[in-house]
Parts: structure tokens; sequence; C-alpha cells
């Protein structure tokens, strides 16, 4: 016999057993066929140490509720994506860090960026310069100004806005970032500062001229291409389905990180993290993720168990202040008899179970039993 599904206001306030040392979080809400879910979060904090696996923190971080960004005085790129995403189809990696140049020494330019397993992303880091015109010469980039740190963030990527007499064209990429012109409208006495994170091919940008928006950190919700993913808030659907999800809603527009970030499918945890020059004491840094299992079980009122793993859908490495964040994430049904109490429980992976016990490696996350 089917279970009828019960409507969010039939769910009364949920407690949570949380048998880990993670930061928990639940809220119910809708799918797009309206069917209401209960989603689990379980937020860990680790410590990055070189050459180690990660070690679980003595200060969890705990559940961010809204997006933070880097400047709350203007306009500025995210630093903190919030932690209420009701799904994600993958696994977002997530990096704010600096890249600093090799041995510490002023540099024109170098490669920085991120290895997990057999996924890399890097960006071309450059010192700063600028675009500058000159009679019969035109406008021409003028030589980088070596540097020893780069911030990684969009604001030194391409991009930005142009405005004139009233009207504004925003880069829809990335509206903070710099570069972004209308050879139209420009003066010859002013200088254009030149985007200083660039692709890692090398290729130069041209004034005028599209280019790439490169960077490790995560994409705001307005911004392209992640905004596309929101489906159509048009006038049919403010007629027929506010403020309900319109039905061409894709759940990856919960995916925060640098479309090149976005994994293919879930991070399992054990995987190589591989970080290059964007840590001050280290230029090449190796960590591990923790081999664990996060698990999620609702009991209802009449003491019936239903339960599901939980996926590893959020790395966020902070790299100022060597910590790794993890996110697991899960979806249940809710059915008639309501919520008793949602358990949350985690364990070392098999695979690291009889990794250990065979002697073919050892367990190298910091786990403990739920």
């Amino acid at each position: 016999m089917a279970i009828r599904s019960i409507s969010i206001d039939e769910v009364a306030t949920v407690k949570i057993r949380n048998r880990t040392p993670f930061s928990p979080y639940t809220f119910q809400t809708l799918d797009t066929d309206d069917d209401p879910f209960q989603v689990v979060i379980a937020k860990g904090t680790f410590d990055i140490v070189p050459d180690a696996p990660l070690s679980l923190s003595a200060e969890q971080d705990p559940i961010r509720t809204c997006d933070t960004y880097w400047d709350n005085q203007k306009p500025s790129s995210l630093r903190w994506e919030d932690d209420l995403a009701p799904f994600k189809p993958c696994t977002d990696v997530v990096v704010n860090a600096t890249a600093y140049a090799p041995s510490g020494r002023p540099s024109p330019e170098w490669l920085a960026g991120i290895t997990i397993g057999d996924r890399a992303k890097r960006v071309l880091v450059t010192g700063t310069r600028a675009w500058a015109y000159a009679p019969l010469v035109g406008w021409s980039l003028g030589p980088v100004t070596p540097v020893t740190e780069m911030p990684i963030r969009y604001e030194h990527a391409f991009g930005g806005f142009v405005e004139r007499d009233g009207i504004v064209e925003v880069h829809q990429q990335n509206p903070v970032g710099v570069g972004f012109v209308d050879r139209r409208r420009l003066h010859t006495a002013q200088t254009i500062p030149a985007p200083t994170i660039l692709s890692p091919d090398g290729r130069v940008p041209v004034l005028g001229e599209p280019y790439p928006v490169e960077g490790l950190s995560a994409i705001a919700k307005p911004w392209l291409p992640r905004r596309a993913r929101a489906g159509s808030f048009d006038d049919a659907w403010v007629k027929n389905r506010h403020p309900r999800l319109p039905h061409d809603f894709g759940h990856a527009f919960y995916n925060c990180a640098h479309p090149d970030l976005m994994h293919d499918g879930f991070l399992r945890g054990d995987e190589e993290i591989r970080l290059e020059r964007l840590h001050r004491a280290h230029e090449i840094l190796v960590v591990r993720l923790p081999s664990l299992v996060v698990a999620v079980a609702i009991v209802d009122r009449d003491d019936y168990r239903y339960g599901s793993p939980a996926r590893l859908d959020t790395l966020h490495i902070d790299a100022e202040r060597s910590k790794a964040i993890l996110t697991w994430r899960a979806v249940l049904p809710l059915y008639k008899h309501g919520i008793r109490y949602i358990d949350i429980a985690m364990r070392e992976s098999l695979e690291a179970v009889i990794a250990r016990a065979t002697g073919s490696g050892s367990s190298r996350g910091d786990a403990r039993d739920a």
C-alpha cells in the first residue's frame, strides 16, 4: 500500500540526535513536483597538515544560513556560500586562497591551482598591468609589475561593468572583475587595469574582446552561468507557480563552484588533494580527504526507521586558515507518521577498514565510530 506524503505544515520542530563531531542542520522543503522532503546536513571542519590526512578541528565551523561576501560596502565576490542547498547533483570544490610566487620572490607570472584525484584546475597568475593609449599605436597592454602574491578572487579576473550616460552594462559572468570595456566609450587619457587571474593556457587578454572568467572560489547565485540553471521565472511562473520553483528548475543551480571545479558525480572521501602555490608556507601541499561514511536516518512517531547515506557534496578549502570544510547532505522523503527525531552517524568507510585489516594501507581519516 502506498504511503501518503505529508505536507510541510504537518511537520513539527525536528530534534536531531547527532552522533558525529560535526555541525548538524535540518530543514524541510518542496521539490519541483511539490512533494515535501527533509534535508539533513553534517558539516565537518578539518585541519590541513602537510603530507598527512586531514585531522578533525577542535572548533567546528557553524552552519551558514546566508551568503557572505568579501566586502559589504560595495559589490564583491562571494566568500562563503550558505549551507542551505536542498540538493546538489554533484560535488562542489571551492577554494579560498591567495597565490604565492615560487620561492617567495617577485615574479611576473606563475601557475597555481588544485588537483583532486585525477581532476586538476589551474590558473595563470600575473602581476599587475594595464592597457594604455598612445598616438599611432592605439591601445596596448603594458609591462607586468612582478608581485609575490595575488588573491584568487573574481575581482582580479576578467569582468566588470561599463557605465556611461546613465547606462550600465554588466558582465553577466563576473560583474566585479576588470578588463570588460566598450572601446567606443573609452577616453584615451585613461588606463584600463587588466585581469591578473588568467587562463592556464597563457592566452593574453585583448582589450574589448571576450575572455574566460577564471577562478577557484564560489560563484554567486545571480551570476551566469549559475543563474541560468534556475529555470524560467517568467509571467507564466508568476501566474501559475509563484512562490514555488518553476518546473524547469535545475538543481545544479545549487552548485556554486567554478564550472571546472564541479566534480563528476560525488567525492567518496579518501581522495588526495594537491595544492600548488596556494599556501604561504608550502609551495606544494598534499593532503588526503578522510575515509568517512556519514549516514542519516529518520525515526517516525511509530518508531519506524528509514535512512540513507549522506553525500559529500561540498569541499571548501580555506587555505589562509589551513582548513578544509566538508559538507555531507542527505535528502529523505516525508511520510504521514511525521518525525520523532533524526539520527546522524558516521563510521570509517569499508575500504579504509579493509585496507587496515589487510595491511595494504592505513586509515587516512580522523574517524569516530557512530
